[in-house]
């Protein structure tokens, strides 16, 4: 979490200590993964009516499915 704030890979390995480049390297990369794959809120609506709440909210509608519908918005950081 420190590459953020640096933005040297050489600092970060510095701050977590590690001997070998490559290990930081791996983390910053499962960093990075875990970021990318949890930077959006998912809901799901099963009526119209919560649908359309979720859209004043400002949700995407990203796909209808049998059940429902499939919405999504960018996280925000506080």
């Amino acid at each position: 979490m420190a590459l953020p704030q640096t933005k040297d890979i050489v600092d970060t390995q510095r701050f977590a200590r590690h001997c070998d480049i490559k290990n930081t390297l791996r983390h910053v990369h499962i960093v990075k993964s875990w970021v990318k794959a949890n930077e959006y809120d998912v809901v799901y609506a099963g009526s119209k009516e919560e649908l359309t709440t979720y859209l004043s909210e400002g949700f995407t509608l990203v796909t209808k499915i049998d059940w429902g519908y499939c919405l999504n918005k960018p996280k925000t950081l506080y």
